[in-house]
């Protein structure tokens, strides 16, 4: 399945079952993906996390049924998997900017969340792509361990670079960089279990000075997404890309494993930055 198709039928499931228990387990098998990857995956083509895409679209429908019919608030509380009505409402108003009492009595329009139109692009790649076969190796460097939450690209995993930056990590780990794989730094993040992640910034030198972490790559073909641009925003805009304008259109589709980002130079705050995206991949079932 590709990675459009994947979310799409996502996307679907999610309309025909918003007044459901839904589970991102059972989300997650049907695109043959892990939890973990799934919602990255989902994340970079809606560039909204799943969680926030369900929540935005029951309150969106909620507000429509207060205004065209004649639910109790109670009843749509628990109708949408709220436990009181208080919850229902405090969600509710955090979203509305106003009480289920005061959109049903017009006093204030409702706000409006769209169902999410997955489709492909026709823009031009803004990065150069390669193949390559590499052998296994091994990230050597230091990690944090993240609760998987809605904040952890926006908060959470920003500030580990910070403090990485501060306390000279990313400087170190960057100088024994040399004459490996890659010039520079990786990014990897992996799932811990269904609730937290290990996120790893290292290097592939065997003359690491910080060893606090490793993890072990296997040998695997990997797509190489080349650009530049100002971070984190042109980090965000290749991901979004890669899945849903290059690999609908190409012969791969990602293995749902392994992905790294490469960061090559410590001044991180240049407005051209060179980076680099690798993809562990397979050949496509679709083909």
């Amino acid at each position: 399945m590709s990675t459009l198709s994947a979310i799409e039928n996502a996307v679907c499931y999610i309309e025909d079952h918003l007044a459901d228990a839904l589970s991102i387990s059972d989300l997650a098998k049907q695109s043959g993906y892990s939890e973990f990857y799934f919602q990255r995956l989902f994340s970079a083509v809606c560039e909204v996390s799943l969680g926030e895409y369900i929540r935005c679209r029951r309150m969106s429908i909620a507000a429509a049924e207060l205004l065209n019919s004649d639910l109790r608030i109670t009843e749509l509380a628990y109708k949408y998997g709220y436990e009181t009505p208080e919850s229902f409402t405090k969600a509710f108003h955090r979203f509305h900017g106003a009480s289920p009492s005061e959109i049903r009595q017009q006093k204030q329009p409702a706000k409006r969340f769209a169902r999410i139109i997955v489709s492909h692009s026709t823009a031009p790649l803004a990065f150069h792509v390669s193949k390559r076969q590499l052998p296994g190796f091994t990230l050597i460097g230091t990690s944090c361990r993240f609760p998987i939450s809605e904040s952890i690209y926006r908060d959470d995993i920003p500030q580990f670079w910070k403090q990485c930056q501060k306390d000279q990590t990313l400087q170190t780990l960057i100088d024994s960089s040399a004459d490996t794989l890659f010039k520079g730094i990786a990014a990897c993040c992996l799932a811990a279990d269904q609730s937290h992640l290990n996120y790893l910034i290292g290097t592939a030198s065997n003359t690491c000075p910080i060893h606090s972490a490793s993890i072990e790559i296997p040998a695997c073909t990997w797509l190489c997404f080349k650009g530049s641009g100002r971070l984190p925003q042109v980090i965000q805009q290749a991901w979004h890309q890669i899945y849903t304008d290059y690999f609908p259109a190409s012969n791969f589709e990602p293995l749902g494993n392994y992905d790294l980002e490469i960061y090559p130079d410590k001044q991180m705050d240049q407005s051209a930055y060179p980076f680099e995206i690798w993809v562990a991949i397979k050949e496509s079932r679709n083909i």
